[in-house]
């Protein structure tokens, strides 16, 4: 949903989409402070790491150099709803000039919590709450109108494309900014230029995320995934990747020892220099490996258990095995 923006309205939490998020969040950054940020009255909080009643009295204070500030807290789904309490006396009775800005991908999961529970039934009378979901997203409209604005001009056809091949506005958004660096400004970016540049990138973070298994890097592996998750990759897309990308590991690990031919998969030479190198350092148990993601795979299907617990456990797994 999207909400006309009331400058009047102290609090507002803005949930969803990362992308849509974002530009609402700036929408309102600007409406509170249209002279913009002198570096006094705009102030940004973590919500997992910041302290709630710090930030409530912060709120409480008058600002010495600035009439309007904005506080800023990002990442609210990273905390528990007892993160709200302190919030809740500025919200019942907002102290002038001051802003509380909210924003992260969804509420806390912790639906038991009394203070957030009381939280969003206040903020339905005195705030302004927004979740964006993708059905809210014109994604042929972002593309065309993204594009112009990098300068650059984009077929229909590869308009088309991207919007099939990715989910995400926020991958919709990098994939923008690496094509219009591929084309250079004034160009137009092809079909043939989105096929080439976006499954090289699909291709550099799934490799990533298997060299970190090989190289039984945890903490690297781990990185790789979260970062493909937060892209909105889902986590059955991910793991059919893996086990594709162990598969070809297994043939190389097999022309190693065997000297055998490699397939078509091993044509780029910098990703298989990379992998032997690896391989011979860490050589894969492949049959073992294997088996794990036959059992994860069995998990999916059976466990009631969120797909991102089992795929986070195989990580761990296979770099400890």
């Amino acid at each position: 949903m999207s909400q006309k923006i009331d400058a009047s309205k102290q609090v507002v939490v803005l949930t969803g989409e990362a992308l849509l998020v974002k530009k609402s969040m700036n929408a309102w950054i600007q409406a509170w402070l249209p002279q913009g940020d002198d570096g006094t009255n705009f102030l940004v909080y973590d919500a997992l790491e910041d302290d709630p009643a710090s930030i409530a009295t912060e709120l409480f204070l008058s600002s010495m150099f600035a009439p309007s500030k904005v506080l800023l807290v990002r990442g609210i789904e990273r905390t528990k709803g007892s993160f709200f309490e302190p919030l809740i006396p500025f919200l019942e009775n907002p102290a002038s000039g001051s802003h509380l800005l909210l924003v992260g991908d969804a509420y806390p999961k912790d639906a038991s919590s009394k203070a957030l529970k009381k939280w969003k039934r206040l903020i339905k009378k005195h705030g302004v709450s927004e979740t964006f979901a993708l059905k809210d997203f014109d994604a042929v409209g972002f593309v065309k109108a993204r594009a112009k604005e990098l300068n650059v001009s984009i077929q229909n056809g590869a308009v088309l494309q991207l919007v099939r091949d990715t989910g995400s506005p926020s991958i919709l958004e990098n994939e923008l900014l690496k094509l219009s660096c591929y084309v250079e400004s004034g160009k137009t970016i092809t079909e043939q230029d989105v096929a080439k540049v976006c499954e090289i990138s699909s291709e550099i973070d799934v490799w990533a995320l298997t060299n970190a298994l090989v190289a039984k890097d945890v903490n690297q592996a781990l990185q790789c995934l979260h970062r493909m998750l937060k892209e909105q990759n889902p986590p059955h897309k991910i793991f059919g990747l893996v086990t594709s990308k162990v598969r070809d590991l297994s043939v190389l690990q097999q022309h190693i020892s065997q000297r055998t031919p490699l397939g078509k998969s091993w044509r780029h030479r910098g990703t298989r220099d990379q992998a032997m190198t690896l391989l011979k350092k860490y050589p894969m148990q492949i049959g073992t490996v294997l088996q794990q993601m036959v059992d994860t795979n069995r998990q999916f299907n059976s466990s009631k258990a969120p797909a991102e617990e089992h795929l986070h456990a195989l990580i761990v797994s296979l770099c400890s095995r």
